[in-house]
C-alpha cells in the first residue's frame, strides 16, 4: 500500500517544474543575461532625468534622434520592497488598487492586489506542471523560468539599490516615450509563451497524435 502511494506520489511529481533542468538552465541564464545587461547600460550610459523631454536628451538615448526603439538609461525608483507599482502586474495592480481606494479606506491595497495577483500567476504556473508529460511541458518550463528569472532581477534590484535599471526605450507617440528592460520581456514572454503559446502547442501534439491513431 504504501509502495503504491509513493510510486503514484513520484509518478505525479517527477513533472513539476522545480524538478526541471531545463527550468534552472532558463531561470539562471535568464539572472546572468538580465544582469550583464544592467551592468552594461550602468557603465556606460549616464541615467536619464525625470520629465527630461527627448530633444533634451543626446548623448542618452542611442541612436539619436530615437525611432520607435532605442537603446538609454532610466532608473525606476521605488521607496520599499517589494516594488509592487512595475511591470504589467505593477500596473494592474495600482490601476486595481486606485478603483478599491476611492470605496475602502485601507493601506497598502495596491501591495495586497500585487501579492495576490504574483501568487495566483505563480500557482497556476507551477501547479500545472504536476502529474503531466514531461515532453509536453517543455514550453512551460521555460515559460515559469523566464517569468522568474525577470521578476527575481528586478526585485533584487530594487532590494539592493532602491531601484531597477530601464534601458529598452520605446516610442509611443511623437512626445511619449516608455522605457522598460530585459527583465521585464521575460515576463512578459513567460505569460505569453505559458498561456497561449503552451496550450497551442499541447493541442497541436494532441491532434497529431489522433491522427497517428487513427486506422
Amino acid at each position: 500500500m504504501l509502495r503504491n502511494l509513493v510510486i503514484r506520489f513520484w509518478v505525479a511529481i517527477k513533472s513539476w517544474v522545480f524538478l526541471s533542468g531545463l527550468f534552472w538552465k532558463t531561470l539562471l541564464w535568464g539572472l546572468a543575461a538580465s544582469a550583464v545587461a544592467k551592468f552594461l547600460v550602468n557603465a556606460t550610459i549616464k541615467p536619464l532625468s525625470q520629465n527630461l523631454s527627448l530633444k533634451a536628451a543626446e548623448g542618452q538615448i542611442f541612436p539619436f534622434p530615437p525611432g520607435r526603439f532605442a537603446i538609454t538609461h532610466a532608473e525606476h525608483w521605488h521607496d520599499g520592497w517589494p516594488d509592487y507599482t512595475d511591470g504589467l502586474v505593477g500596473r494592474i495592480a495600482a490601476t486595481l488598487g486606485s478603483f478599491v481606494e476611492r470605496f475602502i479606506d485601507y493601506d497598502n491595497v495596491e501591495l495586497i492586489i500585487w501579492s495576490r495577483l504574483m501568487g495566483l500567476i505563480l500557482w497556476s504556473m507551477t501547479s500545472h506542471t504536476f502529474n503531466q508529460t514531461k515532453e509536453d511541458m517543455t514550453f512551460d518550463y521555460i515559460a515559469v523560468g523566464l517569468f522568474l528569472a525577470g521578476g527575481i532581477s528586478n526585485q533584487a534590484e530594487v532590494a539592493l539599490l532602491g531601484h531597477a535599471t530601464d534601458f529598452l526605450f520605446l516610442r509611443t507617440s511623437d512626445t511619449g516615450f516608455v522605457v522598460a528592460n530585459f527583465a521585464d520581456v521575460m515576463m512578459l514572454a513567460g505569460l505569453i509563451l505559458f498561456f497561449v503559446w503552451s496550450p497551442l502547442s499541447r493541442l497541436y501534439k494532441q491532434y497529431e497524435r489522433a491522427e497517428k491513431t487513427e486506422p
